[in-house]
């Protein structure tokens, strides 16, 4: 979206010092596995349905959330062959989100 000139100027800020608060808060919201939970909660109309963490059955979907800061949250999908069930879904509720349907391995921080 930036590429594309969506966002300019001080829609840019991206706060720097790790001692700033701004730069904490931002770490908490924008990391990708923050933006793809919340995105899909929103999406399929469940933002404020779990505290801590349920379940899609019907697409496959788990989503996890453990009350840390900065946030620790994820969505998971059971297995490979669902996905082209979220795709469809999801493209099914919005043109705005693109699914890539590249399986990756799972990155863990140690």
């Amino acid at each position: 979206m930036i590429e594309a000139g969506w966002f300019y100027g001080d829609d840019l800020f991206l706060p720097q010092a790790r001692t700033d608060a701004d730069h904490e808060n931002w770490m908490s919201f924008h990391r990708p596995e923050v933006e793809a939970h919340d995105m899909l909660l929103e999406l399929f109309g469940m933002r404020d349905f779990w505290l801590f963490g349920g379940r899609m059955e019907a697409l496959g979907l788990t989503f996890e959330r453990h009350p840390t800061r900065p946030r620790f949250v994820t969505v998971k999908l059971d297995q490979e062959g669902l996905l082209s069930g979220l795709t469809t879904a999801v493209s099914g509720l919005t043109d705005w989100i693109k699914i890539d349907q590249v399986v990756r391995p799972e990155v863990r921080d140690v």
